[in-house]
């Protein structure tokens, strides 16, 4: 048998960055984080089914803006740092911030939500916080 598998070591190089090449300069690219989370919703919300496609140039061909504030966001670089990259750096930089994070989404906050929302159905006393709704409808729209 081999050697054993080392879950928090796993886990380590799953989470490292994805460092691209961009501007002269390496950006490690990492998840966005809770206070990063609300300026990358504003930057994402026109060019949500393009992200969701996964397709950058897409996204920046309908929405160059926001795309652009949401590769900044998600980059951690300054808007101005982003204006000065040539349009295969701003789509391969678009690419690494959608990967890391797309990852990320899938793999923790999903999840996550989950098993929160697996907690309050269990401390409602196995009910679902919308009594009224069968299991085929979906939770009244906020």
């Amino acid at each position: 048998m081999g050697e054993a598998i080392d879950l928090k070591e796993l886990d380590a190089l799953a989470n490292a960055p994805l460092t691209v090449t961009v501007g002269g300069r390496m950006v490690p690219v990492t998840p966005v984080r809770v206070a990063e989370l609300p300026a990358m919703l504003r930057a994402c919300e026109p060019i949500f089914s393009q992200l969701a496609g996964g397709d950058v140039a897409a996204a920046l061909l309908h929405n160059p803006d926001a795309a652009i504030s949401a590769i900044a966001v998600g980059a951690r670089l300054a808007r101005a740092d982003i204006d000065a990259l040539a349009l295969d750096e701003l789509i391969e930089l678009g690419g690494a911030v959608m990967q890391v994070n797309a990852d990320f989404f899938a793999r923790r906050l999903a999840p996550a939500f989950v098993a929160a929302s697996e907690r309050v159905t269990k401390a409602l006393g196995g009910s679902t916080p919308w009594p009224n709704l069968s299991g085929q409808d979906s939770p009244p729209p906020m």
